[in-house]
Formats: structure tokens, sequence, C-alpha cells
């Protein structure tokens, strides 16, 4: 990361693309300082990116010295410097630019805001008083801005629709699913649910999400997202999307992971399925509507792709914080508890404390062969463990793993039946998980669910019911409240007719059709009926002896 400093109105789109500009400017605070700087960044598509305002201080400036005595070109600011953003945008537009650079740029320039431990340090200096907390408050910098240097997002409201055509005898009319999230509404309403009966069209549905938004308008059938809230010019509704799904017979067009620019939405892919490059007259299962070979992933590659997901986030420390946070919240989980993921975040080898302790003494900063080094001891560590896992326990892990290293700010993350692969109390935690990092990073979730778990886990507003008729469909609410309801009055709500008419409702019913008392229809059982069977058995007699 370079850095360079240039005059008062400078133009940064006549720079070299790839480093990072700060152009002086002439405020000056009290007449005393001029320590302001506008930071930009080029990127290597020459696309220059404002980041906003920042200051930079200096220990024991002496009187009567106005700047700081920053090099006109650096890697990173000396010991003696400080620096701070000047409002709330500046760290909200560094978490645009991902963890990474974030961390790296705030860290370079040695941000107070991050850094609490220095700012105690400085806040004794004349400078810092005078100009860089001059508009700032000390409670602003610890608690605000700290939060949002370290990656978690500040909180916005999203309203949007997805609005799609009806088929069949009404395709003239639109439905349209409306989306709102409420900063801080506790229950979170930052993640949704389109639950209903396999067969109705929900993964698709989800496919059309995607095709819509990359496609940045309709797309071939017709459903398109409108935002409710005005959009700065320039703005997307959505910078990220990402798309989870775990199925084997996910059939929908696959797409490869884009990076994101002002122009295009970034997108990125976590599942079973992976490209093989262009077709070339193989005989292998291609998916319908690509030209590329498209194969499911083995066990070894889902195993590798975790391990190298996890040292990613092992490496970025925000990342590692929101994985550390999520792996103990899995910990309710036996297998999770038991399993020493934690233990292999957090320690290291004696071959990596070697050779860290090496490159500190020689005073340098890692090398590139030193970090391959680091990664190979931990995929030593790493891969024993992760065998230990079943796959349910494997995709859940992975799923986290890759959702926290994909996951940046404004993402919607589209999620297909994570239910396939988890017991409902990994379900449930997996749900909460998936909130909790939506929230961190102002993000939205919409679910694809057969499962009255998830919405258990969710407010009623949040849901939408999804069933079909022939090529008719219909979406509506929950009537019931669903956050933390009773499962099978969830179940009930959404399942009605299917429930009353399969399983052991059927046959229930078909024993209290054939038998003339409520005692020798549970004889019939053996006396062998829970409780909610018993229960539904008299209401079925009471029925039939009123019938006849």
């Amino acid at each position: 990361m370079k850095f360079k400093v240039l005059p008062v109105s400078s133009n940064v789109k006549y720079e070299q693309a790839g480093s990072i500009y700060l152009v002086v400017d002439n405020w000056n605070d009290w007449w005393e300082f001029r320590v302001l700087y506008q930071l930009f960044y080029k990127d290597e598509r020459d696309e220059v990116i404002y980041i906003g305002s920042v200051k930079i201080g200096e220990f024991d400036m002496v009187q009567g010295q106005d700047r700081v005595n920053i090099p006109l070109e650096f890697d990173s600011l000396g010991q003696k410097f400080f620096s701070i953003g000047q409002d709330k945008y500046y760290y909200q537009n560094l978490n645009r630019m991902g963890d990474v650079f974030r961390d790296e740029l705030l860290q370079r320039l040695n941000d107070i805001s991050l850094n609490l431990v220095l700012f105690e340090k400085c806040t004794s200096e004349w400078v810092t008083k005078r100009a860089l907390l001059r508009d700032i408050g000390v409670e602003k910098v610890s608690e605000e801005f700290h939060l949002l240097a370290k990656g978690d997002s500040a909180l916005s409201n999203y309203n949007f629709k997805y609005i799609l055509s009806k088929r069949g005898n009404e395709a003239d009319m639109l439905h349209e699913l409306e989306f709102i999230t409420e900063p801080d509404s506790n229950p979170p309403t930052n993640l949704y649910a389109i639950i209903g009966r396999n067969g109705v069209g929900k993964t698709h549905l989800l496919n059309q999400m995607v095709d819509s938004l990359m496609s940045e308008g309709k797309n071939e059938v017709g459903g398109e997202f409108k935002s409710e809230i005005e959009l700065d010019e320039g703005n997307k509704l959505f910078e990220n999307i990402i798309y989870i799904s775990f199925s084997a017979f996910d059939e929908a067009k696959f797409l490869k992971n884009q990076k994101g620019s002002s122009k295009q939405i970034r997108y990125s892919y976590i599942g079973l399925k992976r490209s093989l490059g262009k077709k070339s007259g193989t005989s292998k299962t291609t998916v319908k509507g690509t030209e590329e070979r498209i194969i499911t992933k083995s066990t070894e590659n889902l195993r590798n792709e975790l391990v190298e997901s996890l040292w990613t986030c092992r490496e970025i420390p925000s990342k590692r914080a929101r994985l550390e946070q999520a792996i103990e919240m899995l910990n309710t989980d036996p297998v999770f508890s038991a399993s020493g993921v934690v233990e292999l975040l957090s320690t290291t080898s004696k071959y990596e404390e070697t050779l860290l302790n090496f490159v500190e003494k020689e005073r340098r900063k890692l090398k590139s062969k030193d970090k391959e080094l680091l990664k190979n001891s931990f995929k030593k560590r790493a891969l024993p463990l992760c065998k230990k896992f079943s796959s349910g326990h494997s995709i859940v892990l992975l799923t986290i793993s890759k959702l926290i290293e994909e996951l940046e700010e404004s993402s919607l993350v589209l999620l297909d039946e994570p239910e396939s692969h988890l017991h409902p109390p990994l379900l449930s935690t997996f749900t909460r998980i998936l909130s909790n990092l939506l929230v961190k990073r102002n993000g939205v979730g919409i679910i694809a669910t057969h499962s009255p778990v998830i919405l258990q886990e969710i407010p009623r507003k949040c849901a939408w019911i999804f069933n079909r008729s022939g090529s008719n469909l219909k979406f509506e609410r929950p009537e019931v409240e669903t956050f933390g309801e009773n499962i099978n009055i969830i179940t009930k709500e959404v399942f009605s007719f299917e429930l009353t008419n399969s399983g052991f409702h059927k046959l229930l019913e078909d024993v209290a059709n054939k038998t003339d008392s409520y005692q020798e229809a549970l004889e019939y059982f053996n006396n062998e009926l829970g409780m909610q069977a018993r229960a539904i058995l008299r209401a079925l007699m009471v029925t039939e002896e009123k019938d006849k």
C-alpha cells in the first residue's frame, strides 16, 4: 500500500493507478493547525474513489508548527504520527472497500478510532484537542467511530420491492414482495424468509432475483427490484450479491464470481458447483443455459475450500473477530463445542512462532514466501480437524466462514434451503448467526425454505408464504406472529392443507372414519399416541359423531 501527498487542489485523475493520495487542504483550525487532508484511492482500473476527510497529528509539535512533517511518499506513517477521519462517512466509505483494504489503511495511518490505546495516548496533545477533535466528541471516537473502524457498518433503512408478473390467467397483473428493514429493531428485520412446500418454485424465484440484479433491470421473465427510497445518483440498491446453495439438484444458470465496480455489482457464489472452463466435447453434465462445464465439488474440494476460508478469515482481524463470535454461538452444538476450531484460530504452532520471531528480530515484513509457509503450517493443523466433521457440520462451518469472507457492506444474501443439511437446533443457531452478520454489515438476507424452524427465528412481517395452484402464484403473510411461536402452530399456519392430508394426520382420519368411539380408535393404536395425536383423534371423533 503506497501513500502519496499531493499539493492543494491536485486532480488525482492524472496520477498513477494503485496508490492512495492525501491531497493537502488549507483549512486552518483556529489559525494554529493546517492538518486536514482529502484522501483518495485510484484503483488498478484507473477509477478514482473519494474516501473522505482525514486529519493527521504529530506528537510533540513545537510552537508555531502548523503542519505535520509527514514524508511526501510512504508505506506507513511513523510512530510519531496519528490520524482520524472527520466524519462517519470516511469509515463507511472504507467499509465499502472491504475489510482487508480498510484494516490495512487504518493501521498504516495509525488511526486512533481503531487503536483506542493510541487514542488515549494522544488526547493530551494540543493538536488533538484543537484540530483533530475540534468537531468530534471523545465518546463518538470510542463508540461510533471505533465500531465503524472495526468493520461494523452503520445501519440504514432498506425499503424495496421485488416485482414479478403473474402467470396463467392473471398474466396482466403483478406480484409485489415487500422488504423493509428497521435499524436496531428487536427482533431484527434484516432477514426474510420465503416459505412454501416443495415444488412451488422457491429456488427459481431466488434465481430470478439474481438475474434481475445482475442484468441491472428486468430479467427475461419480468422480475425486477424497485427501491422505495430514492437512491443518490450512481448508488445501487445493493453493492454485493451472495448466492448460497448446497443443492445437488439446483439447475439454475451458474454464474462465476465477479468483482464489483461503480458500474457492476459484485457477485459471489457459495455452494457445490464449480466451473471447469469452456466445453470441449465433454460428456460431463452441464448446467442448462451455460457454455461452461459445471461439476459438483468433491468432499476433498469442499474441505480444502473450508480450510482456505478459515485461513483467510484468521488473517484479517475484523473477519477473525466475526468468525470467533459465530463459532462461540455454534458451540451450543456438542460437536462444535469439542471440535477445537476456536483454538485453531487463536493459537499458532511452534513452527509459526519461530518464523514470526525470526522476522521480528530481523525487523522486516513478512515476505510472500513467509506467508505461504505460515499458510501451509495452518493447513496441516486444520485438515485433520475438519475431517472429523459430518457433512452437515462441515457445510454450516463452510457457509459461515465463506459468508464472513465475502460479506461486505450493502450486501444481499440469497440462501436456498439451508435446512437440507442441518438438524433443527443447529438450523436455529445458524439463522441467528446469519442475522447477526447481516446487521454488522448493513445487509439483507432472503432465505427460501420449507422449515418452520426458520420462521420461528424471524417476525411475521419478515415472512412470505408462497403457494402455487397450477401456473397461478400466491404470496401472503402468516396470520400468526411467528417469532418464538410454537413450531406446531407455525407448521399448521403454513402447511395446513398438506398437514391434514398427509402423514399421521391422514392415518388418524382413516381410523376415525372406521371406528365407533375414541376408545376403540385408541386401542387400534395400542394406546401408543402422543398428546397432540390424541387431541386430533378426539376432535375427529367428535366430528364423526356430529355427521352421524
